[in-house]
């Protein structure tokens, strides 16, 4: 076929393009993938772990920085990293390894804290040694004398009789306060005659109250009493 001289060449640098072409396209389909990202690896690459990658893909797996020829890199997982990077990963893996175990670990009895580290077995629970201690004193345990359990909690011995002589003694107290809270008042001095008190009078009065109305005095169990106008007097001091 006739052409003009310009056109050939035009002709020709199109037939090189596309020959070109196919033969990136056949190259990029036959190029193995990266191993960071995955597409071919066609032109510049790093062959490094027995893999192929984009010389942009080829960094860290933590702080995803380049590697330094002088230093290059660790391996771990089959995955590149800055040895420092590494031994942070590690140092991270290790928190979260004793948070894990920290969360899993059975309550302290005494501060519900988890019982991670020293830890030991009492009453069927689980303790901190600084935690087992009476729950009056807060002092630890003799390992002679031990400890007593009352309402599920720890004890010295000593410590829970002296607890128990308390209660009875406000429980007495209490007792004590509820009988004279409903006892009869004292015709003289109108406070409760709760105890030893005296009846006169058709009325109750404290043993110390019940004294003539005008010396102040109290009566002889011989001479007795007499009475005026709802007041005990002695005789004579009547008389008077």
């Amino acid at each position: 076929k006739p052409y003009h001289d310009d056109c050939l060449d035009e002709i020709d640098k199109k037939n090189q393009e596309e020959k070109a072409k196919k033969e990136a396209e056949a190259a990029k389909a036959n190029a193995p993938p990266c191993a960071g990202c995955g597409k071919p690896t066609v032109g510049k690459r790093i062959t490094a772990m027995n893999k192929k990658w984009h010389p942009d893909c080829f960094v860290c797996q933590h702080c995803h920085k380049p590697f330094d020829a002088e230093k290059g890199f660790v391996e771990q997982d089959d995955k590149p990293y800055h040895d420092e990077c590494l031994d942070e990963i590690v140092k991270i893996q290790e928190q979260e390894a004793r948070r894990t175990s920290s969360k899993e670990a059975p309550r302290c009895a005494g501060c519900g804290k988890p019982t991670t580290g020293k830890r030991m077995a009492a009453m069927g629970k689980k303790w901190h040694p600084e935690c087992f201690v009476c729950a009056h004193c807060s002092k630890p345990f003799d390992a002679e004398k031990g400890f007593v359990e009352q309402d599920d909690k720890p004890w010295h011995d000593d410590c829970l009789d002296k607890i128990e002589k308390q209660k009875a003694e406000e429980e007495a107290k209490a007792a004590k306060e509820a009988k004279d809270k409903n006892a009869p008042p004292c015709a003289n001095c109108g406070k409760p005659t709760a105890g030893k008190r005296v009846t006169a009078m058709n009325k109750k009065w404290h043993p110390e109250c019940f004294v003539c109305a005008k010396c102040k005095k109290p009566f002889d169990a011989e001479k007795g009493f007499v009475e005026d106008e709802g007041k005990p007097y002695h005789d004579e001091c009547l008389d008077g």
